[in-house]
C-alpha cells in the first residue's frame, strides 16, 4: 500500500504556502520535509542548500519543518534554525534541529500546519512520542519513522558556487 497518493505532497506543500506568508522548500530524503520558512523574501538557506538557489539577504532563518514519513500518513512538525555565510567561492549553512517546536514566533505556523494537515487527515505525531523508543533495544521511533539521524542535531554543508567546474562538497556534524 502507498502511504501517500501521488501529487499528496506537492498538493499538502502549496496548502501549506497558500495557508501561510512563508516560503516553501520540499525535500525528499529518509522522510519527506516540507520547510515553511518564516520570511518575507523567496530566497532561504535550506533552498540554497538543497536546491543551489542563489543565497538570501539575511546571515539566519527560522523555520517549521513538517515532516511526511513514507511507512504512512504521518507528520510531525519541528523548528529548524539556519545560518549561512560566504566562505570562499560558496556559502557554509548550518542547520540546527530542535525537538518540537519552542520559538513562540512559529506559533501561528503550527496552528495553522496542523489545520491544513487536519484536513488531509494526517495526523501529526508529538516530539516527545517520537523521542521514546520503539522497543527495548530498538531505536526510537523518530529514527524509524523520520531520519536515522538523531531529532535534535546540528550541522553544516559546505555549498559551492555554480560553475562549469564541480566543487567537492564538505559535510560536518557540529558540537
Amino acid at each position: 500500500m502507498q502511504a501517500w497518493a501521488d501529487g499528496e505532497i506537492a498538493a499538502l506543500a502549496g496548502a501549506l504556502g497558500e495557508a501561510l506568508p512563508c516560503g516553501v522548500v520540499v525535500v525528499e530524503g529518509d522522510a519527506t520535509w516540507i520547510h515553511l520558512v518564516a520570511a518575507v523574501d523567496d530566497r532561504s538557506w535550506v533552498a540554497t542548500r538543497e536546491l543551489g538557489a542563489p543565497p538570501p539577504p539575511r546571515g539566519a532563518e527560522t523555520c517549521l519543518g513538517v515532516g511526511l514519513t513514507r511507512w504512512g500518513r504521518f507528520a510531525t512538525l519541528q523548528e529548524i534554525r539556519f545560518q549561512g555565510a560566504r566562505d570562499g567561492r560558496g556559502w557554509w549553512v548550518e542547520e540546527e534541529r530542535l525537538a518540537g517546536v519552542s520559538d513562540r514566533r512559529l506559533q501561528h505556523f503550527v496552528k495553522a500546519a496542523q489545520g491544513v494537515l487536519r484536513r488531509a487527515r494526517v495526523p501529526c505525531l508529538d516530539a516527545a512520542f517520537l523521542a521514546e523508543p520503539a522497543g527495548e533495544g530498538l531505536p526510537s521511533l523518530w529514527e524509524l519513522l523520520f531520519d536515522r539521524d538523531p531529532m535534535v542535531l546540528r550541522v553544516g554543508r559546505w555549498v559551492g558556487q555554480k560553475s562549469s567546474t564541480r566543487e567537492p562538497s564538505r559535510n560536518a556534524a557540529i558540537g
